[in-house]
């Protein structure tokens, strides 16, 4: 079985950076999408990706962002442990406004 060693950094040194931003979209929820960190030093984030006017506070309503709403869940890669993001190679995994309903 093939190891692999822990990136952790210690406790209090946590680097903070932006993955993906668009101004006409709200990303988000990568709690449930998922975050990989792979062999080859490569870092892959999942979010979900919902198209975003921000008129009012009601466009970023929980009610807007959950699990009824026609979104993408998007995958993105960085090569250099999270230093950089190409936002413009980010690849829906998950079409939901193709989806239909149960």
């Amino acid at each position: 079985m093939r190891e692999t060693k822990s990136h952790t950094l210690p406790r209090g040194k946590v680097d903070h950076g932006i993955v993906y931003r668009r101004d006409d979209e709200f990303c988000g929820w990568v709690f449930t999408s998922g975050i990989w960190d792979t062999a080859d030093g490569s870092i892959l984030v999942g979010f979900k990706r919902n198209k975003n006017l921000y008129r009012g506070a009601g466009d970023v309503h929980h009610d807007n962002v959950t699990e009824e709403q026609k979104n993408e869940v998007m995958l993105i890669r960085s090569y250099d442990r999270g230093e950089t993001w190409d936002i413009d190679n980010a690849v829906p995994i998950w079409d939901r406004s193709t989806t239909e309903a149960d």
